[in-house]
């Protein structure tokens, strides 16, 4: 037999605000710290990533804790230290490699990477550039609109800490 005695739902009421309340909160902020659930919005303002970005866009990105996924080719949001701002770039360069830049690839370390692999880079009509060396916690960006792109092959390469999060892709 059940009860309909309102102190049953009202006991049931309080039971999940003390205990089920908390516990989804927990959950989402274990989430969060652990895998980077959340994920954050900004708006791209230049045309450095055009056309894959053109100025204005809006892009998801996922914090990135820590080096996982930071892969070549992978669009990050970056600050660059001293500056307002952030930016949208993509990756190119890893810690410890050697760069040298051609409108027809990327040499890394002396293996050639067409630009196609990377994404949608226009490197038309850009000078060859290099040798870069990559050195130890920093990281070589570079805009997808080459020949407009304020990106590390003029300002320099980018600290881990400068690296906010990994933009996902749209689906």
């Amino acid at each position: 037999m059940t009860s309909s005695h309102p102190s049953g739902s009202r006991r049931k009421g309080r039971l999940f605000l003390f205990i089920g309340v908390p516990l989804v909160f927990v959950v989402l902020l274990l989430s969060y710290v652990r895998w980077g659930l959340v994920l954050h919005m900004t708006t791209g303002g230049s045309d450095s990533m055009a056309p894959s970005y053109p100025p204005g866009s809006s892009v998801a990105y996922r914090p990135a804790f820590d080096d996982k996924g930071l892969t070549r080719g992978r669009v990050v949001v970056a600050s660059f230290p001293g500056e307002k701002g952030i930016l949208l770039q993509r990756l190119a360069g890893l810690p410890g490699e050697t760069l040298r830049i051609s409108s027809e690839a990327l040499e890394v370390d002396g293996r050639a990477i067409p630009w196609r692999e990377l994404g949608t880079v226009d490197s038309s009509g850009i000078e060859p550039s290099g040798p870069f060396t990559v050195p130890a916690g920093r990281y070589f960006l570079i805009g997808d609109n080459m020949k407009n792109a304020y990106d590390s092959r003029l300002r320099g390469t980018f600290p881990r800490a400068s690296i906010l999060g990994i933009v996902e892709p749209e689906r």
